[in-house]
């Protein structure tokens, strides 16, 4: 017995080096939201809650991290209750997930407005196939439009992925035009015209610095006119969250922040 405690408290002191894997998993069983897992291929299929699953990959990828910043922070939940909460907002819901990585973001949308189209845009293609593959594992697969593009703000550009921005994980990929790239580029007002919207119920941009592209003075922004709510994490790093914020308001929008987002709200639906 005395042998059993001395080993316990040795194990403490000095515990056994555990593999990348076994980590990883400790993190999974150690999360709140999640009643289950199962390995799958490089991955984990990850049941929350006993209520919808989803698909993420090891622990060399940034999945996880973005699954508890949208699920276990609820990044986005002041958008989802305003537009829950507000009858100023359209009751049919139209969400662009700019940005969307594997999908999390557009999941949580759809798990809690399940009538709503959301409009995920990615241009990632490894991130691409596991939003494909989350938007399959979710309810509501009918109400997914997806493209596997980088947002631009302007019509008929290429672009090549880059690493070296953030911390160079998954999460943190951003564009570089490139002539030969093999990405192609999508406008919002592209996608409007494509999709034949009259409105947008929420645009969420968060394209790891490409915003500072999007929102250049003299663009076209006539996609802020049937904006009804706008979330965008500005990467202050490129110093331009005084344009980004200038472009807001120029176009009626109030705006205020929380936690990372920056919040705007189309001064037109309320009048």
């Amino acid at each position: 017995m005395r042998f059993k405690k001395i080993r316990k408290i040795f194990r403490i002191i000095f515990p056994l080096e555990q593999s990348q894997e076994s980590l990883f998993e400790n993190k999974l069983r150690s999360n709140e939201l999640l009643s289950d897992f199962e390995k799958e291929n490089d991955g984990y299929k990850i049941k929350v809650k006993d209520d919808f699953e989803l698909y993420i990959r090891d622990g060399k990828h940034s999945d996880l991290r973005v699954f508890e910043q949208i699920f276990n922070d609820l990044e986005y939940n002041a958008v989802l209750q305003l537009l829950i909460l507000n009858p100023i907002f359209s009751e049919q819901k139209i969400i662009i997930d700019a940005g969307a990585n594997i999908g999390c973001t557009s999941v949580f949308f759809s798990n809690n407005l399940p009538n709503a189209t959301i409009i995920a845009v990615e241009p990632s293609p490894k991130n691409f196939e596991v939003l494909e593959k989350n938007i399959q594992l979710s309810n509501n697969t009918t109400n997914f439009i997806t493209y596997n593009r980088a947002l631009t703000e302007t019509a008929g550009k290429f672009f090549k992925l880059e690493h070296e921005f953030g911390d160079g994980t998954d999460w943190a990929i951003t564009t570089a035009e490139d002539s030969t790239g093999q990405i192609s580029g999508i406008t919002i007002n592209e996608i409007v015209e494509e999709q034949q919207l009259d409105f947008i119920s929420l645009l969420k941009i968060d394209i790891e610095g490409a915003e500072r592209f999007l929102f250049k003075q003299g663009n076209d922004f006539s996609f802020l006119g049937i904006t009804q709510l706008i979330a965008v994490e500005i990467h202050n790093e490129f110093k331009i969250r005084t344009m980004v914020l200038d472009v807001l308001r120029q176009h009626g929008f109030i705006v205020f922040d929380t936690n990372e987002t920056t919040i705007g709200i189309n001064k037109s639906i309320i009048k």
